[in-house]
């Protein structure tokens, strides 16, 4: 056996040991990257989910006192939520809801959760259709009315938009649909 055959067979090995290596460091990368980047999404979500919820209830703070004062309002919502249902409390019989709109399971807007938070949390007048939408984190505009037959009115999110008109009413918040 002559010396160059000797280095090549050398050379071949540490080729192989350095491709090896390669194929490592760049699968730990993916790895670690692709946990970054879903993290970095479920950030965005989180603060998209914040700034709705602040936009909301911080306009609904700003017009709910001046009466017959109203705005329409296009709120950015996050991509998860399809519909946002605003309920009212004040005056309404809560016990009686079994056989209206979200509590009734032959209403297209029957939402079980949703029912039974309505008639149990008197701290919350906004859900979320997923209902999981909010994390925990409800949301309370004070005192709502809803124009129409139901005492809630549930809107469609649209290409991530909520449009809705508020209008003052001095000690409530008047809430209706821009949505056609």
């Amino acid at each position: 056996m002559k010396m160059g055959e000797k280095r090549k067979k050398a050379q071949i090995q540490s080729q192989l040991f350095i491709y090896l290596l390669a194929i490592i460091v760049i699968g730990f990368l993916l790895v670690f990257g692709t946990r970054a980047i879903m993290s970095l999404f479920s950030t965005v979500d989180e603060i998209d989910l914040l700034k709705f919820k602040t936009d909301i209830e911080s306009n609904a703070k700003r017009i709910a006192p001046n009466y017959g004062k109203w705005e329409k309002f296009s709120f950015d919502v996050p991509r998860e939520i399809e519909k946002v249902c605003f309920v009212e409390h004040e005056g309404v019989d809560i016990t009686a809801k079994q056989g209206a709109g979200l509590c009734d399971d032959m209403h297209s807007d029957y939402h079980f959760l949703m029912c039974n938070s309505w008639k149990d949390a008197l701290s919350a007048n906004v859900f979320t259709v997923p209902f999981q939408s909010l994390q925990g984190g409800s949301i309370y505009l004070g005192e709502v009315q809803i124009n129409g037959p139901d005492d809630y009115l549930c809107v469609p999110v649209v290409d991530g938009k909520l449009d809705l008109k508020l209008v003052g009413r001095g000690n409530s918040l008047l809430i209706e649909s821009l949505a056609n």
